[in-house]
């Protein structure tokens, strides 16, 4: 689909890349589904309107480049879709490169559910087995995008290895303003990386919210910011990079006590604080695996209004504002 004025088309309920069996593929040469130069308002997948959902979502598997491509597009849907799998979702046959790519200028595009609490469990797109990224999304001008709900290196389930070559998402060139996840069922899956769950590259990528994903199975990082394994925390945070390379909350103590869980540390004034089970991983940080929930330092709920200073070996040193959070824990 390309081109200005190639508005408002649907495409669903296709194989882009299959045999006729749905179990083996005959690659296209380039991605199986392509939106690029200015085309709007399209539709790929389903439209969630209970009427023969399942029937709309497109499979693109096998294809030579990626299983689908938005390039200088805009405002664009990508829902539902099972990209890298067989016909039946059952096992993996990948992409060569990305399961989903969006960049070169792509702006104001949905991948994954809307998050309106209609059909959300349908909206997301699964993606299998990609050659090198999961999701591959940046350059300049490739701003404000949304990527909810998605599956992105196991099945529906959660338990098969159908990780990425290389990254779950790599997020980069200077790409502003996209949503990478969210609360409720705007959270994403990464699983079973080659490399790291997420990748931030270039010092202009900035203001991408990366919030609520689950994240597990990485060979590498969970979040990776330049690529290069954990960026240690620097007195003051004065450094600067992709995602301001802001210095990471610590976690001095984690107790229950009489029915709730308390949590203690470090923050930067006013973060907010994503809490998970974690999942371990090669580097002994741990993933952020089982969502729990999300703390604002210096708000109500805060417990020590101080300030303290930290020096670990593979964290890093600051001196900045202290929290503490009693969570009641339920069933």
């Amino acid at each position: 689909i390309q081109d200005t004025n190639s508005n408002n088309n649907t495409v669903a309920g296709n194989w882009v890349g299959l045999d006729e069996t749905g179990n083996g593929t005959i690659a296209n040469g380039s991605a199986g589904i392509f939106i690029t130069n200015n085309a709007q308002y399209n539709l790929v997948g389903t439209n969630s309107d209970t009427k023969s959902d399942d029937l709309e979502r497109n499979v693109a598997s096998g294809n030579y480049t990626d299983g689908l491509l938005i390039t200088n597009a805009h405002n664009n849907e990508l829902v539902g879709n099972w990209v890298g799998t067989n016909a039946t979702g059952t096992a993996a046959l990948g992409n060569r490169l990305s399961g989903i790519a969006v960049y070169g200028g792509a702006s104001n595009n949905q991948i994954g559910t809307d998050g309106d609490g209609v059909r959300d469990d349908i909206e997301g797109n699964l993606v299998a087995a990609s050659g090198t990224f999961g999701v591959y999304l940046g350059n300049g001008g490739t701003d404000d995008n949304e990527l909810f709900g998605n599956i992105i290196g196991t099945d529906s389930t959660l338990t098969e290895d159908w990780g990425s070559g290389n990254d779950g998402l790599r997020l980069f060139g200077g790409a502003l303003g996209n949503e990478i996840g969210g609360y409720g069922t705007k959270g994403n899956v990464f699983a079973f990386s080659g490399q790291d769950g997420i990748v931030v590259l270039g010092d202009s990528t900035q203001n991408n919210p990366i919030q609520g994903n689950a994240i597990f199975g990485s060979s590498q990082l969970g979040i990776d910011i330049y690529d290069n394994g954990v960026t240690t925390n620097d007195a003051g945070d004065s450094d600067s990079g992709p995602a301001g390379v802001l210095n990471f909350p610590v976690l001095e103590s984690v107790a229950i006590s009489g029915g709730n869980l308390v949590v203690s540390g470090f923050a930067r004034p006013g973060s907010e604080i994503d809490l998970f089970i974690s999942d371990t991983d090669v580097t002994g940080f741990g993933e952020g695996k089982v969502y729990l929930t999300t703390v604002s330092e210096g708000s109500e709920a805060d417990g020590d209004d101080n300030t303290g200073s930290y020096s670990y070996p593979l964290i890093g040193t600051d001196t900045t504002n202290r929290f503490s959070f009693d969570i009641p824990l339920t069933s």
